[in-house]
């Protein structure tokens, strides 16, 4: 694994146990692993801070590599998104989890999530290009 992307509950769990975050950083810096977020998830992450933890916020972005939405990006999402909402009865993936995904899926990248974890199967099942894993797997 030498990406993963993270989707926006990854990265609020992160900010709430800051110590973990610092473990995760340093295990990712040792055995050269980018941690990766798309733009719309950290658009979402940081937009829904609260103020008192909004520097912490910043921190913890400087840490991800900012993935880009393009207009490519932004279709291959709302077609993951159509795909998996299709198939599965439970799952209604939104569409910031749709771009997190997509990146996965250009990157051949583990997603790595906390909570929507039915969204984020039926994304990968609609790929086939990207595998869910759950933040505590990582810690």
């Amino acid at each position: 694994m030498s990406e993963v992307v993270f989707d926006t509950g990854a990265l609020v769990r992160l900010q709430r146990e800051g110590g973990t975050l610092r473990n995760l950083i340093e295990t990712a810096r040792e055995e050269e692993v980018s941690l990766v977020v798309s733009a719309a998830t950290l658009t979402e992450f940081l937009g829904g801070s609260p103020r008192r933890q909004r520097g912490a916020a910043d921190w913890i972005a400087s840490h991800f590599e900012t993935a880009a939405v393009t207009e490519a990006v932004a279709r291959r999402g709302a077609t993951l998104m159509r795909l998996a909402r299709d198939a599965s009865r439970s799952a209604s993936p939104g569409p910031i989890d749709a771009l997190a995904a997509t990146e996965g899926e250009r990157r051949g990248a583990h997603v790595v999530v906390s909570g929507d974890r039915a969204d984020f199967d039926a994304l990968a099942a609609a790929s086939g290009r990207f595998r869910v894993i759950d933040l505590d797997a990582l810690l």
